[in-house]
């Protein structure tokens, strides 16, 4: 077959509205109802089963479902084509190709060798170009059958029933022959009531709006989208008297993108001439090749509108109290406008108000404000004859001002758990207020550091530091700023406790005494000056569960004794310092205590010490006679630090040899004994050896 040439089709590419986006293979059925007959259009809804429909037919089937206003009890199934509904045989379309456009296309869509189409429309060419052939061969094809109905005959895709009876009512099922081994394909159904003649309706919501030698025509295209596939538009230049169409073919809108309202379609046709009034009306064109009425008519003229905008080109402070304003316009463009008015404002993007006192001529290029605040944006606006507005670049204009801004006042700071902060104030009231420079310090007699690096316009003001240092305290102050970078003093200062992440160190035990009632402790203070407070923990030895018996607060003594204890049992101490941001230092070592039973065993009293430089050792000896007892407690101290535990000496033993030594160095050396019976005595006097 011969490559088609056509042209002048204004809009080439659009699926159906009635077919919608499926994930499976169906036929979508819709019906138009006359007087004598009922005619039906049906579609594939994708180019494969498309394809495989052409190849095998469809079958239309109707169901009389009730006759006279009663539903059949056994409804009557009808098949209404002999054979399978095919695109006619390719010798049959020369006719049709040569009369109709639609039909030449439509026959190259599914009978050509090669799809492509010789066109003007550089868009179409871009369109051809970026589809798949069979996607391209479907879409034109079922466009071809919207917009001529003996195309879409030809094609397979409608059928007319004639035999049909007022009070009937049917249902009609259009499925395809297509193997279910080739292509599974839903059937289309569409229920009809043969005495419901379809109203084509008029085209609702038809404006325009008009501009500089255009049109812009829009209409509501979703309450007939089912109904109407295409729309013919025709303009009227004498009055109404006479109407022409703007387009040659049937249009469909194919940019869903034009505007931001998807339930309008535009169209923009171009105007001859401005100031000269064009009538517009519309009608639709449905599935099935029939022309809807006409719209309501529609009325305006083409408006020049300017393609420049005034340029403000000095403004001259006149005895610091008004201002000279000149701007410029280019001459041919005045035609289009009425005038011109000023606009002033305090900020950039602050409020703008008219000082004109109304339209200035557009001859006129200068204007004198005679009111002007410290700081004046102005705006020279062009006025055309619909009082649309083109507005000048804001041209800034200020007063000398040596006077700063007022104290800002206010100031409060907040800190959250990550060591953000947050800085709030009043705002100032000055006019030409530029804005503010934060300044922070870690100690009041630190030098000020400024974190802002260009003025803040608000009056709150984002920051952080970091939590892991000692420095407690965060000092904050601030300045304000005008245009003419005048300076404010300094707010009042503000200090932010920083959130304290860092705990105490933990507790170290000092001392400790056994009575036969109570046990005596005392520790050292833990490190930092934060500290607000003690938790004595104890336990059994043979539990793992510490319970708290006490607290004492950091401006106390160390020292606390615990009564609440049974003979002969060994429990354990252990200390946790609290500092005032709640961080908890982790335990002490614990310390390990027995009551002693009434009746005090008596201490070592010849606890000896001798120095062996030879062998480099300290020997310790003692003598002590008692039945029960459980072991010896070694305690030593180097120079004046406190005795610790050293060595549990067994039983049998009464000597030890110290060897951890270091030369020219202080020791000293204490004993006690423990009992089988968890007591033990105090310790001994303490022997000293300088090594």
């Amino acid at each position: 077959m011969k490559r088609i040439k056509y042209t002048g089709l204004l809009i080439l590419f659009m699926i159906p509205a009635f077919i919608k986006a499926q994930s499976k293979s169906s036929i979508k059925v819709i019906t138009r109802t006359l007087k004598d007959e009922i005619t039906l259009r049906w579609a594939a809804t994708d180019p494969v089963c498309w394809e495989n429909c052409n190849k095998y037919g469809f079958t239309v089937e109707k169901i009389i479902l009730a006759r006279n206003g009663k539903i059949l009890e056994k409804p009557e199934r009808i098949i209404l084509t002999e054979s399978p509904v095919k695109p006619k045989p390719l010798n049959e379309w020369e006719t049709i190709a040569k009369s109709d456009k639609f039909g030449a296309i439509g026959a190259q869509a599914i009978y050509g060798k090669t799809f492509q189409l010789n066109q003007k429309s550089t868009d179409m060419i871009q369109m051809i170009n970026k589809a798949k052939e069979t996607e391209s061969r479907f879409s034109f094809a079922l466009f071809c059958a919207d917009q001529s109905s003996e195309v879409a005959k030809m094609m397979g895709l409608q059928y007319a029933d004639k035999n049909i009876k007022v009070g009937e009512k049917y249902l009609y099922k259009v499925y395809s022959q297509v193997p279910a081994t080739i292509l599974k394909v839903d059937t289309g159904f569409v229920f009809v009531e043969a005495d419901k003649l379809t109203v084509l309706p008029t085209p609702v919501s038809f404006k325009t709006e008009f501009g500089d030698k255009s049109a812009m025509l829009s209409w509501n295209k979703i309450y007939q989208q089912d109904i109407y596939s295409s729309y013919i538009i025709e303009r009227s230049d004498d009055d109404g008297k006479t109407f022409k169409s703007v387009n040659d073919n049937p249009f469909i809108s194919t940019n869903p993108d034009l505007t931001s309202n998807p339930e309008m379609m535009y169209y923009l046709d171009s105007l001859p001439l401005n100031d000269k009034k064009y009538i517009y009306r519309i009608k639709g064109k449905t599935y099935f090749g029939e022309i809807g009425p006409y719209s309501e008519t529609v009325t305006g003229m083409g408006i020049a509108i300017p393609t420049a905008i005034p340029a403000i080109i000095s403004g001259t402070v006149v005895n610091n109290k008004s201002i000279h304003l000149k701007w410029r316009f280019p001459e041919n463009q005045k035609h289009k406008i009425k005038g011109f008015k000023i606009y002033k404002a305090e900020k950039v993007n602050g409020t703008y108000k008219e000082i004109s006192g109304g339209i200035i001529g557009k001859d006129v290029n200068e204007f004198l404000f005679t009111k002007p605040s410290q700081v004046n944006y102005l705006v020279i606006r062009a006025i055309d004859a619909k009082a649309q507005e083109y507005a000048s670049m804001p041209y800034l204009v200020q007063l000398d001002d040596n006077t700063p801004p007022v104290k800002p006042q206010g100031l409060k700071a907040t800190m959250d758990s990550t060591g953000a902060v947050i800085l709030k104030w009043k705002k100032n009231s000055e006019a030409d207020l530029l804005g503010y420079r934060v300044y922070m310090a870690n100690s009041k007699n630190d030098e000020y550091t400024q974190i802002t690096q260009s003025p803040v316009a608000d009056s709150i003001f984002k920051t952080s530091v970091t939590l892991n240092t000692l420095s407690k305290n965060i000092y904050y102050k601030i300045m304000a700023l005008d245009n003419h970078f005048n300076r404010s003093s300094f707010s009042d200062i503000v200090i932010l406790r920083r959130i304290d992440t860092i705990a105490p160190a933990p507790p170290v035990f000092s001392n400790y005494s056994i009575s036969d009632t109570s046990v005596y402790l005392e520790w050292t203070s833990a490190f930092g000056d934060d500290v607000e407070k003690y938790s004595i923990l104890r336990r059994e030895a043979e539990n793992t569960k510490w319970i708290k018996i006490g607290e004492i607060k950091a401006n106390q003594e160390n020292v606390f004794s615990d009564s609440k204890l049974k003979s002969g049992i060994e429990y354990q101490y252990s200390i946790i310092a609290i500092d005032d941001s709640k961080n908890q230092s982790p335990m002490s070592q614990p310390l390990k205590a027995t009551l002693v039973k009434k009746g005090i065993k008596p201490s070592v009293e010849n606890f000896r010490a001798e120095v062996d430089r030879v062998n480099k050792q300290i020997n310790l000896s003692w003598d002590y006679q008692q039945d029960n007892i459980s072991e010896f407690q070694i305690y030593k101290a180097e120079g004046e630090n406190l005795l610790r535990l050293y060595k549990s000496i067994e039983v049998s033993n009464r000597k030890y040899t110290d060897k951890d030594l270091l030369i020219n160095k202080k020791y000293r050396y204490s004993i006690r004994v423990r009992y089988k019976d968890g007591s033990s005595t105090p310790l001994s006097k303490e022997v000293v050896v300088s090594y």
